[in-house]
């Protein structure tokens, strides 16, 4: 069963970058442009700095989807070398599946700057996922 069968809302999770997509999140909320209620911010200096055991924890302790997000990386304050890796990103994926934990509970967000919209966009469709998928039903 389906978490929106079920009425209930998800837990989740979006480590959002300081410099960008952090200020995105406070820049849609000024414009009014709403996100859904069920995540939760959790601002950090660099997104590429994210610890991937920060994620496996998260979901140990009953998130259902999990995104980080931050600079594009032209946009990064701290140049290429900080920029969130993708190797790290795939590798990450496959672990998360072998612990059990499905494909499209954990995702990226690169925006280009600052864009209030595009924000809100791609966390509406992450929590649209979470909502197909449901519930994690047991601990990774």
């Amino acid at each position: 069963m389906t978490a929106e069968n079920q009425g209930l809302k998800p837990k989740i999770i979006v480590f959002a970058c300081h410099w960008c997509t952090y200020a995105a999140g406070e820049l849609a909320s000024l414009n009014q442009l709403a996100y859904p209620a069920e995540l939760r911010m959790e601002k950090v200096k660099c997104s590429g700095k994210i610890d991937p055991l920060y994620v496996r924890q998260s979901f140990a302790n009953g998130a259902d989807g999990i995104m980080v997000a931050g600079c594009n990386g032209k946009d990064c304050p701290y140049g290429s070398e900080f920029e969130y890796d993708q190797k790290k990103h795939r590798a990450l994926h496959s672990y998360l599946e072998s612990m059990g934990i499905e494909k499209g509970r954990f995702q990226a967000y690169w925006p280009l700057g600052m864009e209030g919209p595009p924000f809100k966009e791609a966390f509406a469709r992450l929590n649209q996922a979470i909502k197909r998928l449901g519930f994690i039903k047991s601990e990774p």
